[in-house]
């Protein structure tokens, strides 16, 4: 009786499962990064926030600088912003209590990015 070949497809398969997952990192920035923008903007001002609320859009600045970069290495992606000010904003400082906006959207929307993490 002759043996049934097998052939192993597990790197393949790796690799494909690896750029799908780099894509849907990528798709999940994107979103992150407008749902922070869209939460930014919908927070209109008398011109200063209340301490725990979203910072109250002013000029704009800080919904702009809103980015997101994937590091394929480490399979995560990191949302944020290059302005100096959004990290007083978000953790807050000696003289300003926090006001955060990214933790609180991105929790908001989790769901969301996990559902975009587990398609195919």
């Amino acid at each position: 009786m002759k043996k049934p070949k097998m052939t192993w497809f597990g790197d393949e398969f790796k690799k494909k499962a690896e750029e799908r997952a780099i894509k849907n990192l990528e798709r999940v920035g994107y979103m992150a990064t407008n749902d922070i923008k869209t939460g930014l903007s919908q927070s209109k001002a008398p011109p200063h926030s209340k301490p725990g609320d979203i910072p109250h859009l002013l000029h704009g600045e800080l919904a702009r600088s809103m980015t997101h970069e994937v590091d394929e290495r480490k399979k995560i992606v990191r949302v944020g912003t290059n302005k100096f000010y959004g990290k007083l904003l978000e953790l807050g400082s000696s003289k300003m209590k926090k006001r955060p906006f990214l933790r609180p959207i991105i929790r908001k929307n989790i769901r969301k990015y996990r559902n975009i993490m587990e398609k195919k």
